[in-house]
């Protein structure tokens, strides 16, 4: 599920970039930041103060990392065993 909603956040993200690109203006624009799920992907998306910081490689930055997958991993990873 994490993985899920970081990545609709991180999708929202590079929406949010494009319309900005395309009407040139941030006015009556929000997006929600879900700063703890940063720690399981390769590339997240960065937010400092309070702006989304363009990201130097390419893609979306939702690829998550081994370990995430393995922890996290139904029913066997450690934490759906504690």
């Amino acid at each position: 599920i994490f993985a899920i909603l970081n990545s609709v956040f991180t999708y929202g993200l590079h929406l949010m970039l494009t319309l900005y690109r395309v009407s040139g203006s941030l006015e009556n624009r929000v997006v929600e930041y879900a700063g703890h799920l940063v720690q399981h992907f390769k590339n997240a998306a960065i937010v400092k103060n309070g702006h989304y910081q363009v990201p130097e490689t390419p893609g979306y930055g939702i690829e998550l990392l081994e370990q995430s997958l393995i922890d996290y991993q139904f029913p066997t990873g450690k934490i759906w065993k504690k």
